[in-house]
């Protein structure tokens, strides 16, 4: 029987949102119930969708809150939300089988994410059983810039020993494509996430462009 080469050579680096994780009913609910509680006036969905597009939740609020207005208040609210409804965010189709091919693959597999806070973060990757296929996770807690700033995959990369060479960045908005160029390492960008992407993100040409996690894998088992 032919057996799968072991590639702990490679690194695999996930975006969380919308690229590991299916959140945007998660976010957009938080975000709704939020504007209609202060009041603030309410983005077309299409434009809803776009500024969660890869950014902090800080600079999502910045873009629609009045000037003079707490941010932090709003902020407070929308995440009190998102803690009491973590039961929306789920796995894509394919996903798990397809990190449980890389583990058992020895290819090394770390996040670095827009996200704020780690532990919220780690709370749904433990619900939803993909937890321990990540050896390294990083959040904006731990970085002073957020991508297109590479610094987020210098350091998962340094705790994860990998070669620049043999490092690549997966995720689903243009600030994923972005930092991975940024930082001198392969692209994968991903179609099957906020379903946001547009001409911008292909014309970023990463290294490939997929529509599910089974094309993914193949990817990563043919061509890498």
């Amino acid at each position: 029987m032919k057996t799968r080469k072991k590639r702990k050579d490679l690194t695999l680096l996930w975006d969380a949102d919308g690229t590991i994780l299916y959140s945007q009913d998660w976010w957009e609910n938080s975000f709704y119930l939020t504007v209609e509680h202060f009041g603030f006036a309410i983005p077309e969905d299409s434009e809803t969708k776009r500024l969660f597009a890869g950014i902090q939740l800080r600079e999502i609020y910045r873009k629609i809150v009045p000037e003079g207005f707490d941010i932090d208040e709003c902020i407070k609210f929308h995440v009190g939300i998102q803690n009491r409804t973590m039961d929306l965010i789920t796995l894509f189709d394919g996903e798990y089988d397809t990190l449980a091919v890389f583990q058992a693959l020895g290819i090394k597999q770390g996040i670095v994410t827009a996200r704020a806070l780690r532990k919220p973060l780690v709370k749904s990757l433990e619900t939803l059983g993909i937890y321990d296929f990540f050896q390294c996770i990083v959040c904006m807690e731990d970085v002073k810039s957020a991508k297109p700033d590479p610094e987020g995959i210098y350091l998962a990369m340094n705790k994860l020993d990998s070669d620049i060479g043999k490092t690549i960045m997966i995720g689903d908005t243009k600030y994923d494509i972005s930092a991975g160029k940024n930082a001198g390492i392969r692209t994968i960008g991903v179609l099957y996430g906020s379903g946001m992407y547009d001409a911008e993100f292909l014309a970023l040409n990463a290294d490939f462009y997929v529509k599910s996690f089974e094309e993914l894998k193949g990817v990563i088992i043919l061509n890498l």
